[in-house]
């Protein structure tokens, strides 16, 4: 098969994808992978010196590090890639309005910031006696078709401005309590940064902002808000098919 039939042949199998997709106002047929390892964390007093003005304010950041190296764009997360999502017969996932679904893989993780010195934490260091304190983020506002994905159940969670998540209290004994010791209460929760956007475009930029607040009787304060960005990246198949238009290019100047 010469170059310019293949690159047909992988024209008609797009357009036969297109043809045959899963229909859902949820992302039915979507079977979700294991969670990622990058976090989006929250603390309180943010400049660790104790006794001044936001000691009890929470604040929420992007992880300092990733598994490559330092994020360079901390405290902030970079444009973070959505990437289309089929179901198991390799059809694009579409709502009831012909929108598909996107959905990030990392970062899918939120966490109670655990410094060895304390000065972040949230407050809890007795297994016994459960802290005050239960921390939400809150949906503050997002480009239309933006919602969240809890990983445990495939909840659809965050879609409208104003809508909050619990961010799941537990006492992990390997987190450092800032005492030089291990023990501690935080929270810890993996829900997905998702989207219904136009099918098979890329380059669609999305963009959501978020506060945590405690809905507990420790009294912190709400977050400043905390801006993600997002784009919309290519589908697989549109990949395979610039690829294959560069390579007869150059085929061609040959």
């Amino acid at each position: 098969m010469n170059s310019k039939r293949y690159i047909i042949f992988l024209a008609l199998i797009s357009v036969m994808t297109w043809s045959v997709n899963a229909v859902a106002d949820k992302p039915i047929g979507y079977e979700d992978p294991e969670h990622g390892e990058a976090h989006t964390y929250i603390g309180r007093n943010l400049d660790g010196i104790s006794g001044t003005a936001d000691d009890y304010k929470l604040w929420i950041r992007a992880a300092q590090e990733l598994e490559d190296g330092l994020n360079p764009d901390y405290p902030n997360w970079s444009t973070i890639e959505l990437l289309p999502q089929f179901d198991d017969h390799g059809n694009p996932i579409l709502n009831a309005a012909g929108k598909q679904f996107y959905k990030a893989d990392e970062p899918d993780g939120w966490f109670s910031a655990h410094p060895v010195d304390g000065t972040w934490h949230l407050g809890g260091t007795d297994e016994n006696t459960e802290p005050a304190w239960n921390i939400d983020i809150k949906r503050v506002s997002a480009t239309d078709g933006f919602f969240m994905l809890r990983l445990s159940d495939e909840g659809i969670r965050l879609a409208n401005n104003g809508d909050t998540e619990d961010m799941h209290k537990e006492w992990e004994q390997w987190l450092e309590n800032g005492s030089g010791g291990y023990g501690s209460w935080g929270c810890h929760h993996h829900i997905s940064f998702c989207a219904w956007a136009d099918a098979g475009i890329a380059g669609q930029n999305i963009a959501a902002t978020f506060t945590a607040i405690d809905t507990g009787t420790t009294g912190f304060i709400e977050s400043d808000p905390f801006t993600i960005d997002f784009v919309t990246v290519p589908e697989p198949t549109t990949l395979l098919l610039l690829a294959a238009g560069s390579l007869l290019g150059l085929k061609r100047r040959r």
